[in-house]
């Protein structure tokens, strides 16, 4: 019997085979490939959107720092000049004459004394801190209602302008110093309108 065309059939259907084999394996590498690209561009988009947005966010930050920043130095320089015009007023006023430095003082005391403490006089400007002072607040004291019994400590307060008060273990400071410093919550808002050009309200 001849087998030749018996093998023949068999080898062509095994060469049919594998041309159906290699085809659908390229039909898978080619699918896998393309789902591989399309995932790989998927996730690339993804990562890029994602670098965006943190990029964005970063930026967001940084100008919200750099801002506050800004706000900081705002303040701190707005800070410095009010500083610099109170400064400036301190210094204005511990440069009056003996005559107004007097009238100054003299009000101070008639405000914050009870009539009967020791006096103490700073050694800045001091030139209108003398007997006759101390007789004429007395005797203003005494008109208002009160004790007339002021006296000089004998002490002097070193680096001051102006005077303090003591009675027993308490002391009232009618110092340029205090003076300003106590009228400066209310005036600040004055200062600023004039620095700043801003609105007092």
């Amino acid at each position: 019997m001849d087998t030749q065309p018996i093998l023949s059939e068999i080898l062509e259907e095994a060469k049919q085979a594998a041309r159906r084999i290699e085809a659908e394996a390229s039909e898978r590498a080619g699918r896998i490939g393309r789902e591989a690209g399309e995932r790989a561009d998927r996730l690339l988009a993804q990562a890029q959107e994602d670098a965006d947005r943190e990029a964005e966010a970063a930026l967001s930050r940084a100008r919200r720092l750099s801002e506050l920043e800004d706000r900081k130095w705002a303040l701190g320089a707005r800070r410095e000049l009010m500083d610099r015009a109170f400064d400036r007023a301190v210094q204005a006023l511990r440069a009056l004459s003996d005559e107004e430095m007097g009238r100054l003082m003299l009000g101070l005391v008639l405000e914050n004394a009870s009539g009967s403490e020791s006096l103490s006089a700073g050694d800045v400007n001091d030139g209108f801190y003398t007997p006759a002072f101390i007789e004429k607040a007395n005797q203003a004291l005494v008109k208002a209602g009160r004790p007339g019994a002021l006296r000089d400590s004998g002490n002097r307060e070193k680096g001051s302008c102006g005077l303090v008060l003591r009675s027993g273990s308490s002391s009232t400071y009618c110092t340029v110093d205090a003076l300003v410093e106590a009228g400066r919550e209310g005036l600040e808002q004055r200062v600023a309108a004039l620095l700043f050009d801003e609105k007092v309200s």
